[in-house]
């Protein structure tokens, strides 16, 4: 029995090896692509969001293509894999240009193509976890989803720092080579269920009627539609926070990201939090329902959100931060699993890519907002933002769980 639970374990990190390159990739942009703008660009607050806000544009209008695509493609080497390789591939070449120039404009565009071909490989891994997760664990499998994309956040949060220290390129050189390689992990060790033919709703079909049939059917959706919602609340609070956490850190709290290991004990507790909180959150998921738990992290976050903005010292922001990690963490893994029980069989792709629609779309507006509030009202404004959209979210996901 241990050694079945132990391979059931090694199986499950494999294939979600990939989640590790996804989440440092977007932490480096969000950590260090937001922070060489700042200091080697000159770009304002402003400009800043600017950018994170337009580069999410194209993952808008490419993630459902990406994912409808994938639910269809009939390959020697299944209809997800060829995704991940490739896109991971160039999204690593894109990764690499990225702190080769000082040009707003030129950053701008190798953004949008490191966008581009992220989220061509993104969506289609989302679409493999429905696929792959066994009933009844899913809570469980997707903890090693939300463990390994802690894993990639804290890599690129607390090492970062130290080679940025050393050569500011060096971050995007090394998280390029990790978003090859974890990819190329889950292709070759996933087992994807081979489909008999395609599913795509729209084949055979005049293009009015493909898209009047799509709507009709997607308004069916409704608790998808719900949570998707809430999930476009919550993230435009964390799309306004997180592009400017690193630059909060340095010019209000005077706290150099490259410091970070200084406060190592500091360090090991709040990861240890964020690690049993993650854990937490996927068995009771499994056992009172990963909305439930969802509803219960985006109240903590709000709580933490709002005891963020009175905080001024540095141990009330640790405290903050502990609270914000509590409250964040089943946001890591439980949306994976309950929409693994919501989406409909044989379309994973097509609705992954309208999930990571509601995810990007909030982000927009939310980067581009909180740089212009930030300029007028000073980096703690960005609190009450957070706090601000996690209510809101709140709503949704209560409105949810009342529809059947």
């Amino acid at each position: 029995m241990a050694e079945k639970r132990l391979s059931q374990s090694i199986s499950f990190i494999a294939h979600n090896s990939a989640i590790t390159g996804i989440t440092m990739s977007t932490t480096l942009v969000f950590a260090f692509s937001t922070l060489y703008m700042r200091e080697f660009i000159h770009a304002s607050n402003f400009e800043v969001g600017l950018a994170i806000g337009l580069s999410h544009i194209i993952s808008v209008i490419f993630s459902p293509v990406a994912g409808a695509i994938s639910d269809s493609l009939k390959t020697p080497w299944g209809r997800r894999r060829p995704f991940l390789i490739v896109g991971a591939l160039m999204s690593a070449v894109f990764l690499v240009f990225l702190p080769s120039t000082t040009n707003y404009l030129v950053y701008l565009t190798l953004l949008s193509f490191f966008f581009l071909f992220s989220i061509s490989y993104q969506v289609p891994f989302y679409a493999l976890i429905p696929e792959v997760a066994p009933e009844g664990q899913r809570g469980h499998y997707t903890i090693y989803t939300g463990l390994l994309r802690l894993a990639g956040f804290g890599l690129v949060m607390v090492f970062g720092g130290w080679f940025w220290r050393k050569n500011p390129g060096l971050p995007f050189y090394l998280t390029a080579c990790f978003v090859l390689i974890t990819a190329l992990v889950t292709a070759l060790t996933v087992q994807e269920e081979m489909q008999e033919e395609a599913t795509s709703l729209f084949a055979g079909l005049h293009v009015m009627t493909r898209i009047k049939i799509y709507l009709r059917d997607l308004i069916a959706q409704k608790r998808i539609l719900l949570f998707f919602s809430g999930q476009f609340f919550w993230w435009m609070g964390l799309g306004a926070f997180l592009p400017f956490a690193t630059i909060m850190l340095k010019e209000f709290y005077h706290i150099e990201i490259s410091q970070l290991l200084k406060f190592s004990p500091i360090v090991i507790i709040a990861g240890s939090i964020f690690v049993l909180s993650v854990i937490g959150a996927g068995v009771l998921g499994d056992r009172y329902g990963h909305s439930r738990v969802i509803t219960i992290g985006l109240i903590v976050l709000t709580i933490a959100g709002i005891v963020a903005y009175f905080a001024r010292s540095v141990s009330a922001v640790y405290t903050a931060a502990a609270i914000m990690m509590i409250g964040a963490s089943p946001l890591l893994n439980e949306p994976f699993a309950l929409l693994a029980e919501l989406i409909p069989k044989g379309r994973e792709g097509e609705f992954y890519g309208l999930d990571t629609i509601s995810i990007t779309l909030s982000q927009i507006p939310a980067a581009i907002i909180a740089g212009i509030v930030i300029d007028r009202n000073g980096y703690p404004s960005i609190f009450v933002l957070l706090a601000a959209s996690t209510a809101f979210s709140i709503v949704f996901m209560v409105i949810k769980s009342r529809v059947r």
